[in-house]
């Protein structure tokens, strides 16, 4: 989950030049050579500069070259673009990255044609998928060929698109127009009254532009009857589903089933950013969790007490933690995929809740939703 591009990469020369990339950025303040690197990375001293010619040539119209004198020190020049806008363009030209953009667009190209387009063997092309089927049986998807396509829920799909994607960290890498409906939607939100969500643009923009891109395929979410009725009557959603039908209008000239405004809603709760008020506009209220009843609330704070004690919960101290249970509950109502957990959320709580954390975990696993959430 950590880095889903780098765990579906087959291409070892690119996963050398990430790794080089990589570990220059983080040493960058050091006086680092082709010996340091070459130890560091267990790469030989002629491989090395090998990929280095390769990674300068692959960036002609770019401001970033890796230069290294008689002595073999390294040096960024002059470094006019981020280390990860490199690897994001690398990564472009990898097979993995053109047949999960071919994917994305819901490009059916047959064996023989991926053979042409991709300029590699039927039998590479049966490799990598063999590989990416392996690795995406955790998204509960896979890929077929004749044509190339996927197989899974369209939630789960749209899932795995935003795990591959967002690793890039590049709101606009799908679509440059999604950062001003972002803005837009929530700006229109706030106008109304709403104490709207605490969001994270980067994951909001990037779920726009994957729902606009599938679309455009006629790849719609179809939700069964129970899940149709629960959001339906989530009052979170009952505020702002104007601003769902607004957006989806504005983007289709199709009607759209039901279940896909819907599942518009629930990502809206996957964009909550739960970090701290600093850098907030402090005269504006956020919201960090979906309204709920008091059934679900009180089932939470139960499971909550298992671990903290009371005084925790009535304090305040317990609110992100709440919240992001609350808002996790609902997604899970989608897919079991939107439940998954990414590593430096789980880093980030080892760190700021280091005794907690176990027994949390512990419990978390244990427990049983109640018939009644």
């Amino acid at each position: 989950m950590n880095n889903l591009p780098m765990t579906l990469q087959l291409d070892n020369q690119f996963k050398r030049q990430y790794n080089l990339l990589q570990f220059i950025r983080t040493h960058q303040s050091k006086n680092l050579t082709l010996s340091d690197l070459s130890q560091k990375l267990g790469i030989s001293k002629p491989t090395l500069r090998k990929d280095i010619d390769i990674i300068n040539h692959s960036l002609p119209t770019i401001d970033f070259q890796i230069t290294y004198n008689e002595q073999g020190f390294l040096q960024i020049d002059p470094q006019e673009i981020s280390v990860d806008s490199v690897i994001t363009i690398l990564a472009k030209d990898t097979t993995i990255y053109r047949m999960m953009d071919l994917l994305l667009h819901n490009k059916t190209y047959s064996t023989e044609q991926l053979s042409d387009y991709l300029m590699i063997s039927r039998s590479s092309i049966f490799n990598i998928i063999r590989h990416m089927n392996e690795v995406l049986k955790e998204y509960r998807i896979s890929k077929a060929t004749g044509p190339l396509t996927f197989i899974g829920k369209e939630e789960d799909i749209r899932f795995l698109l935003f795990s591959f994607y967002s690793s890039f960290g590049d709101s606009q890498i799908i679509d440059s127009d999604s950062n001003h409906h972002a803005h837009s939607i929530i700006a229109h939100g706030r106008k109304s009254g709403i104490t709207f969500l605490h969001f994270s643009h980067f994951r909001f923009s990037l779920w726009l532009s994957i729902a606009k891109v599938r679309g455009q395929s006629k790849n719609f979410c179809h939700f069964n009857n129970s899940t149709v009725a629960l959001v339906k009557k989530n009052r979170g959603n009952q505020l702002i589903e104007h601003l769902i039908a607004s957006y989806y209008s504005s983007l289709f000239k199709l009607t759209i089933p039901e279940s896909e405004s819907l599942w518009l809603y629930l990502v809206f709760l996957h964009c909550v950013s739960y970090s701290n008020w600093q850098g907030l506009d402090e005269e504006r209220t956020y919201a960090f969790r979906c309204q709920e009843g008091a059934v679900v609330v009180d089932a939470v704070q139960r499971f909550l007490l298992q671990v903290f004690p009371k005084q925790m919960l009535d304090n305040g101290a317990l609110d992100k933690i709440e919240a992001f249970l609350i808002n996790t509950r609902l997604l899970s109502k989608m897919s079991p995929s939107y439940e998954m957990t990414s590593v430096a959320l789980i880093d980030l709580m080892k760190k700021k809740i280091p005794r907690a954390f176990s027994p949390l975990a512990s419990a978390f696993r244990a427990i049983k939703s109640p018939s009644d959430v």
